[in-house]
């Protein structure tokens, strides 16, 4: 028994690992990305790491209990998150020049609070590049939202499969997961189609 526990051990420490690996990755791309411009990836390898591990949580807490897996959630992102918001529109409001970037400031710290950063960003840049962007200070927290959303999907959908039988509980997971690659890689789909025909 002790043995299988220091394996699992040391498989979340390879994990950690390679979360440190992503981490890296992400910072490289935005420290000099002409030399890593493939950082970026290091988001989706870290997604996946984290839903592998929200997964692995979900498997060992049976039954699954909606509230505690909230409660733990909230503890562990708001308080953060809001100090992190709160300290950026102090300074960045001492520092602002003109008051239209103080409102969008406030706008994306609302947002960001609210969890929906990403989808707000999305609309307000065209690109997470765009010259515009790089003067948010809070920019960075459209992966907090992306995470937020994820775990109320993933609560949400654990309470409506808890009652699903097995087999078709994973039917359904697969068919979400082959649904939003699709819809994550539709414009190169559609470019691909564009080009052979």
């Amino acid at each position: 028994m002790s043995s299988s526990k220091e394996s699992n051990a040391g498989f979340l420490m390879y994990l950690g690992g390679l979360r440190g690996v992503a981490i890296l990755m992400i910072v490289l791309f935005h420290l000099v990305p002409e030399y890593f411009s493939q950082g970026f990836l290091g988001v989706e390898i870290f997604l996946v790491i984290s839903g592998y591990l929200l997964f692995r949580g979900w498997k060992e807490e049976q039954p699954f209990r909606l509230w505690e897996f909230i409660q733990k959630k909230i503890v562990r992102i708001v308080p953060l998150l809001s100090v992190l918001v709160l300290v950026s529109v102090i300074v960045f409001a001492l520092i602002a020049l003109d008051g239209n970037s103080v409102r969008m400031l406030g706008r994306s710290a609302l947002f960001s609070l609210l969890g929906v950063s990403n989808v707000y960003y999305a609309q307000a840049y065209s690109d997470y590049f765009a010259p515009g962007a790089n003067l948010n200070p809070l920019l960075h927290t459209w992966y907090l939202s992306v995470m937020i959303q994820v775990f109320v999907i993933w609560a949400l959908g654990s309470v409506v499969l808890c009652g699903v039988n097995r087999r078709v509980r994973l039917i359904l997971v697969a068919i979400f997961a082959v649904g939003s690659l699709c819809y994550d890689y539709l414009p190169q789909i559609e470019t691909m189609i564009n080009l052979c025909g």
